[in-house]
């Protein structure tokens, strides 16, 4: 089951900050994916360019409209994730951390996938 909403913790929060770069890099591989199902990247982009416009309806609040931006943008990019293949997560997770340190929102990698293309990666 898909948590969208929880509190987290100050650690968490500059953890999310310190690995912005990854997601960037895991969001792009997983948008250039064919794997990945149409919908999912339609909805990413969509929610992006929803938080890029600067003609929203709640921004005429001065604070609610950020907020409204950011926390459609957050659960947009939970839900891309829960909605690509677990397989494919692994392998853009592998390649931009074979140690495996970098998860995004708590994703649990399969375990044996993991192993098994650290492996692969690590003779090549």
């Amino acid at each position: 089951m898909l948590k969208l909403f929880r509190r987290f913790s100050l650690v968490e929060i500059v953890r999310f900050f310190a690995h912005l770069p990854a997601f960037a890099k895991l969001f792009a591989g997983l948008l250039k994916d064919p794997r990945v199902a149409w919908y999912a990247k339609f909805m990413l982009v969509g929610a992006t360019l929803y938080a890029a416009t600067p003609l929203n309806f709640a921004n005429f609040i001065p604070v609610l409209g950020e907020l409204d931006d950011l926390m459609i943008l957050a659960i947009a990019c939970r839900l891309f994730i829960y909605w690509c293949p677990s397989n494919v997560v692994d392998e853009h997770l592998l390649r931009i951390d074979p140690r495996g340190r970098f998860a995004p929102f708590g994703y649990q990698p399969v375990r044996e996938v993991v192993a098994e293309r650290a492996a692969a990666l690590l003779r090549a």
